[in-house]
């Protein structure tokens, strides 16, 4: 071997299109994460120019006002983690939280650092954009569990001032504070007095300011919209409030999926990974979705129009989640494009196509009962023998999934009854190949994993919240796991053998886990795309087909590392 710096093939390519030799150079094929990312930036650009559209800004405060919040989120300084961004925070009497509406995760991602900054030694105070502070009695009644769901919204005009519905992801933030006796302030201000961004500032600062004034010593943690909490708006009109009555507060700000911070991982190849970064030592900004995530929420609601219950916009955003996934895994099919032409989606609440089901007799009583149930408990499902799909909310992570069963069901065309043992393995499949397609659309889903269903396990004795059903789901995901270490397990065959409900969550666990795997696993090359399409085919008729799929599948990815959740 010759003595030297050696050069990858790539680098000695020449600039002409030729190599050395005088002969073509073969075109660089993409990676699959390379190929994600530009139907990123395409989504991206797509849904940027439909929110300019439907942009109401006639004063031009709003640019103004994001200009300057955007000035401070162009880049970072470096990688950090969760618990380096939760020791800070504990240092700060001021804990601002940005918050996107729309999107469930925000208010998720709010509660698992309330879970963090909570300290038996340190008052905890929370304060919340999303009531008028006019309604505190409401908010404190609501608390002490003198009202319920009903008469709180009611009484703080919830349905006048959100005309999307946010209210059960808020509700995790209220039944945090309830079980751990935090107060919680209103601060956002009246609309018929306040219309302006920095009319909400001024009110929400001085009521923050207030609230020191009762509470010297606590730590406040406040949800308000992202824009807000730049430096030179909510937490200026803060101090600057503090100030006249003499105090001072130091503060700390955690932003959540800045699109240009976003954007610079995407060039370092680090977005798949890396969820936490340091922007100053007083801000830094958690990335927990991909900006055509945060995008879509917003336009959902602009799109589905719940009252006159329309849903060809629904219609139109689904076949869009469908074309991504048909452009990414190259699926085509005549079969398939009729399916598509006859495809029915129906959006949260609308149930009308219950009747039709029952009028045709597609499916039994018994069926139409889980449907019921199903619905009540806000599931999204594809029902395949009605071409039809039910989104019981707006959020992507469920129309990409459903898009996928869609997908998976019309090329496999299989719709056979199973023995339990084959079902149970076909089901955990579907679930693996519905959960994989959603991470195409958004990489940055989580699924629950052994250290999650653990933790159900070892709290349930003490945690009144983990209900006696989850604690089953748990004990059996866990079974299963120790069955594919090959260990003894007793009562195994049982497993097969839950009723419906249980049956349907422990298939959905193991299914989502191992799809989240499959989607890892193909990005570092340990399983090629051509096998993830052929599952897509696979009808998994044959006896024990499934079965010897998941345990194969199990075995080609055991090694394949998945992120570490927030």
């Amino acid at each position: 071997m010759k003595s030297g710096v050696y050069t990858s093939p790539s680098a000695r390519v020449p600039d002409d299109g030729t190599t050395f030799g005088g002969e073509p150079a073969l075109p660089k094929v993409p990676t699959p994460r390379e190929e994600l990312v530009e139907i990123q930036r395409e989504i991206f650009q797509r849904n940027y120019e439909r929110l300019l559209e439907s942009e109401i800004d006639s004063p031009g405060q709003l640019k103004r006002y994001e200009a300057t919040y955007n000035l401070g989120v162009q880049r970072y300084s470096e990688l950090s983690t969760i618990d380096e961004l939760a020791r800070r925070a504990r240092k700060a009497d001021l804990v601002y939280v940005g918050d996107y509406h729309t999107l469930g995760v925000s208010q998720k991602t709010f509660v698992k650092l309330l879970r963090r900054l909570r300290r038996p030694n340190k008052k905890l105070l929370i304060g919340l954009e999303f009531v008028e502070g006019r309604y505190q009695e409401e908010v404190d009644r609501y608390l002490a569990g003198r009202i319920k769901d009903t008469t709180f919204l009611k009484r703080i005009r919830y349905a006048e001032r959100w005309p999307y519905d946010i209210w059960p992801n808020f509700k995790l933030i209220f039944e945090f504070a309830q079980k751990y006796e935090i107060p919680i302030r209103a601060l956002d201000c009246d609309s018929r007095e306040c219309n302006t961004l920095h009319g909400r500032d001024s009110y929400a600062g001085w009521r923050i300011a207030e609230a020191f004034s009762r509470e010297p010593d606590a730590q406040m943690v406040v949800l308000f919209g992202e824009l807000h909490i730049a430096p030179e708006h909510l937490p200026t009109v803060v101090a600057e409030n503090l100030a006249k009555l003499g105090e001072t507060r130091e503060w700390f700000i955690v932003y959540q999926n800045c699109e240009e911070i976003y954007w610079s991982l995407v060039e370092k190849g680090l977005e798949q990974t890396e969820e936490v970064v340091e922007i100053d030592e007083r801000r830094f900004c958690i990335l927990n979705t991909p900006p055509i995530i945060v995008q879509q929420s917003y336009l959902n609601w602009l799109d589905y129009d719940e009252d006159s219950l329309e849903h060809d916009n629904l219609l139109k955003n689904f076949n869009e989640l469908i074309d991504v996934l048909i452009k990414f895994l190259r699926l085509s099919s005549d079969t398939l494009q009729q399916a598509r032409e006859e495809l029915q989606v129906y959006g949260p609440g609308d149930t009308r196509f219950m009747r039709k089901l029952r009028k045709r007799h597609v499916y039994s009583e018994h069926h139409l009962e889980i449907l019921r149930q199903q619905i009540l408990e806000g599931e999204s499902f594809f029902l395949p023998e009605a071409n039809l799909v039910y989104l019981g909310n707006l959020s992507v992570n469920h129309a990409g999934e459903e898009a996928t069963h869609f997908l998976k069901t019309v090329l496999s065309g299989y719709e056979g009854v199973q023995p339990m043992r084959d079902a149970f393995y076909t089901r955990i499949m579907h679930e693996a190949i519905g959960f994989f397609g959603s991470k195409i659309i958004n990489h940055k889903r989580k699924s629950p994993n052994e250290r999650y269903f653990r933790q159900i396990v070892r709290n349930f004795a003490h945690d009144p919240t983990i209900g006696r059903d989850e604690l089953t789901v748990a004990v059996c995901v866990l079974m299963h796991k120790r069955w594919e270490q090959g260990k003894n397990v007793r009562n195994f065959s049982k497993l097969f053998h839950q009723d419906d409900a249980i049956f349907n969550m422990v298939t959905h666990s193991l299914g989502y886990m191992l799809g989240d795997k499959l989607y890892y696993a193909l990005l570092e090359g340990t399983i090629t795309k051509g096998e993830i399409v052929d599952l897509f085919h696979e009808s998994f008729e044959e006896t024990n087909s499934a079965c010897a799929t998941y345990f194969h599948l199990c075995q080609i990815v055991a090694n394949t590392k998945t992120p570490k959740r927030l």
